[in-house]
């Protein structure tokens, strides 16, 4: 009994890896940008972002058609208690563009907003790498100061203060910019997350930026990593169908399970296996293809991705 309830309990602060995940990206994007191209343009605009819905897109719109799937056969399993299937074609037309927030229609899957976001600063990240790859420290600092005051005022979601701190880290990494560079940048983004109610996310955003910051230089070897490359390598998979195949699973044993820790634990796990197994499927058939892809588009291949 124990052990379920350290198990649940160690998942109550599971929501802060999105805000996670959006400095790794402000960190890996423009490193990605500056190894794969001598002097970024916006020339290269346009390759850049093909090569990015290439290898992000097909996964992500399948996984729509996924969603839209499971969601009827589950209205047709007896016991059925959750919400009917309600969808339409343009509901499911506006996630393409990610452009659900500016219609009337919601999200077919909850952490497709994430995504939204992450497209959104691929359009800025490479629009703006001249800005933020710049030597002058001063031009970033304005440009960070920019992006909090913006914040502050409403004008952009708070979360977008993420984006910065990883960008910060890349500066000091592949730039060199002096420590107090690195320290004003998370002052600026971290305290204007804070002053607009969100501490938590600034705390587990500065905390990522220092941990990629002391790793940095740091080399994985051995066969005792190669789990972890694997899960690294699925982790976009697990991402876009964990709730549809995980999440399913767990809300469909509470139909025939009793309602005890154990049992949410047990069932959280057995959800959690099925998710791996239906990432790495998910994998192999459209991921890989995608990457390769992408890959192909271009002589000079992205170093790394999100």
């Amino acid at each position: 009994m124990g052990m379920a309830i350290i198990g649940c309990a160690s998942g109550a602060y599971g929501w802060l890896g999105v805000e996670i995940f959006f400095v790794i990206s402000g960190f890996v994007i423009p490193l990605s940008i500056l190894q794969s191209y001598e002097r970024f343009s916006l020339s290269d605009f346009p390759e850049y972002m093909m090569r990015r819905l290439v290898r992000l897109e097909p996964p992500y719109l399948l996984s729509i058609l996924l969603v839209v799937i499971l969601w009827e056969l589950s209205a047709l399993a007896p016991g059925f208690a959750g919400a009917p299937p309600d969808w339409s074609f343009w509901q499911i037309l506006s996630h393409v563009g990610y452009v659900i927030p500016l219609t009337p229609f919601a999200w077919l899957q909850p952490v497709y907003w994430t995504l939204a976001y992450e497209f959104v600063f691929y359009l800025l990240a490479a629009a703006f790498f001249p800005v933020f790859s710049h030597a002058a420290v001063w031009r970033w600092l304005l440009a960070v100061g920019a992006v909090s005051g913006l914040c502050l005022v409403g004008m952009l979601p708070p979360l977008s203060l993420l984006f910065p701190i990883g960008i910060a880290v890349f500066r000091r990494i592949a730039l060199k910019d002096p420590l107090w560079v690195l320290a004003m940048s998370m002052i600026l983004a971290g305290g204007s997350l804070a002053i607009l109610g969100k501490p938590l996310e600034a705390a587990a955003g500065s905390v990522t930026a220092l941990v990629i910051l002391a790793t940095a230089h740091v080399r994985l070897e051995g066969s005792g990593w190669r789990p972890f490359f694997w899960l690294g390598s699925l982790s976009y998979s697990i991402y876009l169908l964990h709730l549809p195949i995980g999440g399913r699973v767990v809300n469909l044993s509470r139909r025939f399970l009793p309602e005890t820790t154990w049992a949410e634990f047990s069932m959280s796990c057995v959800g959690l296996l099925l998710s791996l197994a239906a990432a790495a499927v998910f994998w192999r058939l459209v991921e890989c293809p995608a990457i390769h892809l992408s890959r192909q588009m271009s002589k000079r291949p992205l170093a790394s991705k999100p």
